[in-house]
Order: C-alpha cells, then sequence, then structure tokens
C-alpha cells in the first residue's frame, strides 16, 4: 500500500529543509537540536 504525498507538501523532499528536534533535559530545560 502507497500513500501519495500532496503537492503542497512534495517541496519537502526536493530541497534542504531544516527542523528542529526538542526534548526536555532532566532538570526540566528544553534542549533543541537542528536535523536535516
Amino acid at each position: 500500500m502507497s500513500n501519495v504525498i500532496p503537492e503542497k507538501y512534495a517541496d519537502l523532499f526536493n530541497k534542504k529543509v531544516f527542523a528542529g528536534l526538542a526534548t526536555l533535559m532532566p532538570d526540566g530545560a528544553p534542549q533543541v537540536t537542528p536535523v536535516w
């Protein structure tokens, strides 16, 4: 079974895009790491 990617999101697979992965440290402080 395959899914079709909507045209409005297709550019996310054709150009460099960065996202932020956020987690919480043991003391509750946020920590954000860029991912690509």
